[in-house]
């Protein structure tokens, strides 16, 4: 799936990204993706006809650096493909037969998390909030947090 990253909140509002979970993204830095409706100027195939796009507040500074020098969300893909398992190093990344990336981040540089993170994906259905992807934050804590917020 498609993501939209941002360098911060204020950002990712004046995309025209319309839902109230986006006010969770500051508290998940890195950790979260929001589902919600595509802007209406995002050409269809970057949310492939679903409506949706996927978006997330960076957590590393290089990322927030191209960010802040771009002044647009960049739009990311995982690099895995649907249904395999995610790569461990560039060479395991190289076997999923891409035809090459265009940019490749070396994971051993030292301004770079050194843990796997699983990014949580959620979405707002029926005035609750959905999981989509289980990651390393549980649907639990996100809703309290999310309570807090609505307080």
């Amino acid at each position: 799936p498609l993501v939209l990253a941002f360098a911060n909140l204020k950002d990712a509002l004046n995309a025209q990204l319309n839902s109230p979970l986006l006010a969770l993204l500051p508290k998940f830095k890195g950790l979260l993706t929001v589902s919600v409706p595509s802007p209406p100027a995002l050409p269809t195939p970057a949310h492939r006809g679903t409506g949706m796009i996927g978006v997330r507040l960076l957590d590393q500074a290089f990322a927030n650096q191209i960010l802040d020098l771009l002044e647009e969300p960049l739009v990311l893909s995982s690099a895995n493909p649907i249904g395999m398992p995610a790569a461990k190093t560039i060479d395991e990344l190289g076997t999923y037969q891409w035809g090459g990336l265009p940019l490749v981040v070396d994971p051993n540089a030292s301004n770079l998390p050194t843990k796997e993170i699983k990014v949580t994906v959620i979405t707002w259905v029926n005035s609750s909030l959905k999981l989509l992807a289980e990651g390393d934050l549980s649907l639990e804590h996100i809703q309290s947090q999310w309570d807090q917020l609505r307080r």
